[in-house]
C-alpha cells in the first residue's frame, strides 16, 4: 500500500476520536507503522505528534505515559525535562515541548497538554495506581483511550483495576530519590508502586481484555490493517478489567498456578518482610 500523509493519519485519528471527548491519552507503538508514514525517519515522532495534537486541538487535553520505571528504580534520580520516558516515541518528542507539563511522579509519570493540563499535574498520586492517581483520573473524566500501533495489552488503566480490587499477587513498596528539573534540584520525590513477586514473576497474557472490548463492540477502530487503532473511554476499560479480574485474579497469568501458590504460601508478606523501613508503605 501506498505510505500514508499527514491529512491521511488525520482522518485515522478521527475516526477514533469522537469530538465531544474532552480528554485523549494515547498509548502507542510507533516503531510497528513508521515505515507506512511518508515522514522524514528524523522527524517521525514530531511530525506525527504535531498531527495528534493538531486533532485533539487546543480546546482538549491530550495524555501521554511517560514511565521512567527502570531508570529511577537504578537511579534514584527522576528529572522533568532529561529522564527519557518508556513510553514511545511520542511521549520523548513530547517532554521538553513548548506548553507540555510532565506529572512530577518518578515512575509512573505522564506528559500533558490542555486545559486540563494542572488538574493532572496537581493529582495527589499518594500510590501510583490508586484512586487519587492518574488512572483514576482518566476514569473519572471519561478519557478517550487509543491504542495506536499496539494492541490493548500496552494499556496501563488495567493497573488501576488491580490496585481497586487489591489483587493478592501484589503489595506496596515505597521508591524515594531526588526530583531535577533540567540538571537543577528541586527536591526529594517518591513513587510508592503496587508491586509483583521477585521470587514468582507473574507471565502476561492480556489479550482477554482485548477480545472482551471487540467481541462486546465497546470499542471504535481506524479500520486500516497497516496502522492499528482503536480507542475506547478509560471508564469502560477499566470496567471490563475489574469484571475480568473480579471474576479471576489471575485471569492474565499463564503461570497462574506457581502464582496462585505464592500467594497462598505468604509470599507477599514473606517479601515485604525483606523490604527496607524506608520502602515499607504504609
Amino acid at each position: 500500500m501506498a505510505r500514508l500523509t499527514e491529512t491521511e493519519i488525520a482522518e485515522l485519528l478521527g475516526r477514533v476520536i469522537p469530538a465531544d471527548d474532552d480528554v485523549v491519552v494515547v498509548f502507542s507503538g510507533v516503531w510497528t507503522f513508521a515505515h507506512r508514514l511518508t515522514f522524514p525517519p528524523a522527524e517521525t515522532g514530531d511530525q506525527l505528534l504535531d498531527v495528534l495534537q493538531d486533532v485533539v486541538g487546543p480546546d482538549r487535553t491530550l495524555v501521554l505515559p511517560a514511565y521512567t520505571f527502570l531508570d529511577f528504580a537504578r537511579t534514584r534520580t527522576f528529572d522533568l525535562k532529561r529522564s527519557v520516558p518508556e513510553g514511545g516515541l511520542l511521549t520523548e518528542c513530547a517532554v521538553g515541548r513548548p506548553g507540555w507539563q510532565r506529572l512530577a511522579k518518578p515512575m509512573n509519570s505522564y506528559c500533558v497538554v490542555g486545559p486540563r493540563a494542572g488538574e493532572m499535574t496537581a493529582l495527589p498520586s499518594t500510590t501510583a495506581w490508586g484512586r487519587d492517581g492518574v488512572l483514576s483520573w482518566l476514569n473519572k473524566v471519561k478519557a478517550r483511550t487509543l491504542v495506536l500501533g499496539v494492541p490493548w495489552e500496552s494499556c496501563s488503566i488495567m493497573h488501576h483495576a488491580e490496585e481497586t480490587l487489591a489483587v493478592p499477587f501484589r503489595y506496596y513498596k515505597r521508591f524515594q530519590g531526588r526530583l531535577k528539573e533540567d540538571g537543577k534540584d528541586r527536591g526529594s520525590c517518591e513513587e510508592v508502586m503496587y508491586v509483583r513477586s521477585l521470587e514468582v514473576p507473574p507471565e502476561w497474557d492480556i489479550s482477554p481484555l482485548g477480545r472482551v472490548l471487540n467481541d462486546r463492540k465497546l470499542v471504535l477502530d481506524g479500520g486500516l490493517a497497516a496502522v492499528p487503532l482503536q480507542s475506547a473511554p478509560a471508564d469502560v476499560v477499566h470496567a471490563v478489567n475489574e469484571e475480568l479480574m473480579g471474576d479471576d485474579p489471575y485471569i492474565y497469568h499463564t503461570n497462574r498456578d506457581a502464582v496462585i501458590d505464592w500467594v497462598a504460601g505468604g509470599g507477599a508478606e514473606r517479601e515485604m518482610a525483606t523490604l527496607k523501613p524506608e520502602e515499607r508503605w504504609p
